[in-house]
């Protein structure tokens, strides 16, 4: 990835918050082949999975559990599951 593209990927996750942010994400990293790594704003590790569907977010919670928040292409909010623990 381009240095000038890596930058337009944090400044889009930085503002993750926003629905505007998460559609263009989708809409420019969609062909991403590997999902993107992170700290969010607790600390942290989150993993970022972006295709032309939308964007699956998997946060290793700090209380042993897996979140995963799904976004739609339009970068709505479709719901929260909860995939195991990572940390027992």
């Amino acid at each position: 990835m381009t240095a000038q593209k890596q930058s337009r990927l944090n400044e889009l996750a930085a503002d993750f918050g926003s629905i505007e942010s998460r559609r263009l994400l989708v809409e420019e990293f969609a062909d991403s082949e590997f999902p993107f790594s992170g700290i969010n704003e607790e600390g942290e590790e989150t993993l970022m999975s972006i295709s032309a569907s939308g964007i699956v977010v998997d946060t290793y919670q700090s209380n042993g559990w897996v979140r995963k928040n799904y976004y739609d292409a339009n970068g709505n909010a479709e719901g929260e599951t909860f995939d195991g623990r990572w940390n027992r």
